[in-house]
């Protein structure tokens, strides 16, 4: 059995002095990582994400207001849709003591931002200038009265 031993010894000594590569000589390669694909991953969805809010903001359309003057009346116009009037001194104007003078009609497609000055006092739908004569309805460029169930139409 010696002999055995010093063979295969003898035989190891040689294939050192080769350097002949062995299966147990190679070294495995080392696994990728993949966080680089889960990062990849979540910059396209935030992207995806950006552009689609970008899209909902400029494609949304603010409430259109328009607003209709008389001579007598000066309107200052503000971003956020809030209109400040001021009236001309009621003499100087002409104005009558017709409770149905409309001086400005502001006009939204939103119901709750529809106002008009009706002998320099702002009122709304569904408000009363005086007992009997009440705003029925704001429209682009006519407010309807309801006197007394009468329907009156009045252009600024």
């Amino acid at each position: 059995m010696s002999t055995i031993l010093d063979a295969l010894r003898k035989s190891e000594q040689e294939r050192r002095l080769d350097k002949l590569p062995t299966l147990t000589d190679m070294v495995a390669p080392q696994e990728l990582s993949r966080w680089p694909i889960y990062i990849g991953l979540v910059l396209v969805l935030v992207a995806t994400a950006l552009v689609v809010l970008a899209y909902i903001i400029w494609s949304a359309k603010p409430d259109t207001v328009t607003v209709l003057t008389s001579p007598a009346v000066a309107v200052n116009t503000e971003a956020q849709g809030s209109v400040q009037a001021s009236v001309a001194n009621a003499n100087d104007a002409g104005l009558s003591k017709d409770p149905m003078l409309v001086n400005v009609v502001s006009y939204s497609s939103n119901p709750a931002l529809r106002f008009a000055m009706v002998n320099g006092k702002l009122v709304r739908e569904g408000e009363f200038i005086e007992p009997g004569l009440k705003v029925e309805e704001i429209r682009a460029d006519v407010v309807v009265f309801n006197s007394r169930g009468a329907k009156i139409t009045r252009k600024p």
